[in-house]
């Protein structure tokens, strides 16, 4: 019987220092599967099983050198695994960086996740060539287990690219190309109309059914947008729903929906709110700290600017109303569009048409006008009415407006300051809050299963 040799003991420095690499080397894998599955214009895996397969032999390789400082068999297997990990992901670097670097072209702002995705193969060439360096080192005792272990993990991260391959996801890279190029401020308001439409619409129209108690409560027959309706569906905005509830009868008698922008970048990036009456405010000025900041009307329809016009015709004819669109020539400078049903109609915007009605036989000096919501719930859900004696009235339901509906505030029509909506000026997120509500977002957003 023959006496087989006493494996070499390995310095501790690279025992140490092999496994902090391997460690590191997995980090860096499970960040370049997160950024290949969210990379814009790929149709990818999701990510689980993307991080399940590329994860596999490092976390195999670590068991068996883990509190091993010889260079056994068990020890030198885990070397010869992570030795295949290290030159298949450090060979594969330039590919992938040049693959990633090619796509994102010329659109690298947007594609964030591609560009992520490139400059984490530099990190990945350089680890995983510091992993072979010392997992070569450390298998030198047994080198013929060493190269058979290398070749079956090369193997296995060669066979799982087509594997996985096949579990992309079609479409999804047009999907997070899409989102990649949407105006964070265009999905805020995109939210408020989805949301508070559908609330709006839904509890008017089932008698004795109140507002619920949350979005997560919200029945599934009221056929609701499910993208706007699970938490935090707005990337840069939080987003939160508070039910108003009646004290004597316990019931939900109003809401309050908010979106209040993470960053303070200025302009129109506002905090907006709605309420039950389906008017969206905004408040200005929250983007200098508060400085004069007041509640406006955030959007509208152009009945307005329309009925200032028909005035201004009047004014020049002698107080004879318009008979239609086409006698106003100040509409057709100040916003071209085509006129159609004899002059009485026009779509002056993707969300309202605008009618105008001829004035009566008895009173030549007084019209009407109505701007009616196409697109309810999605691009907008108030429609309008000017009677003939020139008030506007309002509607939240998916009708036209008649005189019978409430009359229009000023500051919708003027485009004033609210002073009748009690909401206190809006904090800026809290940085936990932000860190909460942005790691929400981004699982959303990425595909896991």
């Amino acid at each position: 019987m023959v006496d087989r040799p006493e494996p070499t003991k390995v310095p501790r420095w690279l025992a140490l220092g092999f496994r902090i690499t391997l460690i590191f080397m997995a980090f860096l894998t499970a960040c370049m599967s997160w950024y290949y599955v969210r990379a814009e214009r790929w149709d990818t895996p999701p990510l689980i099983p993307v991080l399940a397969a590329l994860e596999l032999p490092f976390i195999v390789a670590f068991l068996l050198v883990f509190k091993n400082d010889k260079q056994t068999r068990t020890a030198c297997d885990g070397a010869g695994i992570a030795f295949g990990a290290g030159a298949f992901f450090a060979l594969a670097a330039p590919v992938l960086a040049f693959d990633a670097g090619f796509t994102a072209w010329e659109s690298r702002s947007v594609y964030k996740n591609l560009v992520a995705f490139e400059h984490l193969q530099l990190a990945m060439f350089v680890v995983g060539i510091l992993l072979m360096i010392l997992s070569w080192r450390f298998g030198k005792d047994q080198r013929i287990r060493f190269w058979i272990l290398f070749g079956m993990s090369v193997a296995y991260l060669f066979l799982s690219a087509p594997l996985l391959a096949r579990f992309s996801q079609p479409g999804a890279g047009a999907r997070k190309e899409a989102l990649a190029w949407a105006n964070p401020s265009e999905e805020a308001y995109r939210s408020m109309m989805r949301i508070g439409g559908c609330l709006i619409r839904n509890e008017a129209s089932r008698p004795g059914v109140d507002f619920p108690r949350s979005l997560a409560q919200m029945p599934r027959d009221w056929n609701c947008d499910r993208k706007y309706t699970r938490t935090q569906p707005v990337l840069q905005y939080t987003l939160d729903y508070t039910p108003e509830v009646d004290v004597s009868s316990g019931e939900a008698t109003d809401f309050r929906l908010v979106v209040i922008p993470l960053k303070n970048a200025g302009g129109r990036v506002v905090p907006l709110m709605m309420d039950r009456r389906g008017i969206l405010f905004a408040y200005a000025g929250w983007a200098d700290n508060g400085n004069a900041a007041h509640v406006v009307v955030f959007s509208g329809s152009a009945l307005p600017q329309l009925q200032k016009v028909a005035e201004k015709f009047k004014s020049e004819h002698g107080g004879r109303a318009p008979t239609s669109f086409r006698v106003l020539p100040d509409l057709q400078n100040w916003w071209p569009r085509p006129i159609e049903g004899d002059g009485k109609i026009i779509r002056m915007d993707v969300a309202y048409d605008y009618l105008i009605s001829e004035p009566r036989p008895q009173d030549l000096s007084r019209y009407a006008m109505s701007a009616r919501c196409e697109d309810y719930a999605h691009s907008c859900i108030l429609s309008y009415f000017l009677d003939y004696d020139g008030v506007m009235h309002e509607t939240n339901q998916p009708r036209p407006a008649t005189s019978e509906d409430p009359v229009t505030s000023a500051c919708e029509t003027d485009y004033l300051e609210c002073t009748d909506i009690d909401w206190p000026l809006p904090e800026s997120p809290s940085k936990s809050r932000i860190l909460i509500v942005s790691v929400r977002q981004a699982l959303n957003s990425t595909s896991l299963w």
